[in-house]
């Protein structure tokens, strides 16, 4: 009943692709004039098609982002129906936030906005006197993770800025803290290690080289070896937690530790 849309005879430089019940007009111009004309007539000509098979379009939930790599903010302007809509700095497609410059830097804001607040939840649970096991919480803290790592692949350049390597670092040290149930002058370094949690920034690139591969046989596997090696580099350079280094020196022996 719905796909048809999907393969509508549309203006050239418009794109179609949908998902589930969301659609996105992809149009390329040279202006933002040309833009808007363009996306006007693809509308129409969508909602032509939906109203033929007795279909809408949530004209309220229509959004409109205009990239471009100008110094200067340029907007635009579409009418769906009897609403005129005015081009965002950045909208959230699919649980990704795709801004105006295609930096990433709003996911990366996001990202973190929710999983903090997902460990704050989570931490009336894991006191540092009490509670669960370490293992338990480690199961606890993927809640977190898996909220950061959410498209990786899609946002992976936004890893390129050491500003956004941190944000995602401050926040994922948060709950590893929870997991190593150690005091807040503890080096982001050494609580990973005694929490025997993968750096999430380690974590993201693994992911992005995963998805680089996929179909490969193995491949989560020999990245998982990679990103160990990485972090043991790390960990042996690193001039914090000198400590720490002098317990556990070899992460392997420490992160594949059955019990104790």
């Amino acid at each position: 009943m719905y796909n048809g849309v999907l393969t509508l005879k549309l203006p050239r430089g418009v794109e179609i692709v949908g998902f589930a019940d969301d659609i996105v007009i992809t149009v390329l111009g040279e202006t933002p004039e040309e833009v808007e004309m363009l996306v006007t007539e693809a509308i129409d000509r969508i909602e032509n098609w939906m109203q033929g098979v007795k279909l809408q379009i949530a004209h309220h939930k229509t959004e409109v982002l205009l990239v471009n790599n100008c110094k200067v903010l340029q907007r635009a302007e579409i009418t769906a129906g009897e609403h005129v809509i005015v081009s965002k700095r950045a909208l959230k497609q699919l649980g990704v936030m795709i801004d105006d410059r295609l930096n990433f830097n709003n996911h990366v804001d996001y990202a973190c906005e929710r999983a903090t607040k997902a460990i704050n939840a989570l931490s009336r649970n894991m006191p540092n006197n009490a509670g669960p096991c370490s293992s338990k919480r480690r199961l606890l803290a993927s809640v977190s993770s898996s909220i950061l790592r959410y498209g990786g692949p899609v946002w992976a350049t936004a890893l390129e800025t050491q500003l956004n390597r941190a944000k995602l670092s401050s926040t994922f040290r948060l709950m590893a803290m929870r997991v190593a149930s150690v005091y807040r002058t503890v080096s982001s370094d050494a609580v990973c290690i005694i929490a025997g949690m993968i750096p999430i920034g380690i974590i993201l690139v693994e992911d992005n080289e995963c998805y680089k591969r996929k179909g490969t046989r193995g491949i989560r596997k020999t990245m998982r070896a990679d990103s160990m090696a990485k972090l043991q580099h790390d960990w042996d350079s690193s001039k914090k937690g000198s400590w720490t280094h002098r317990l556990i020196p070899v992460l392997s022996t420490w992160v594949n530790r059955r019990h104790g």
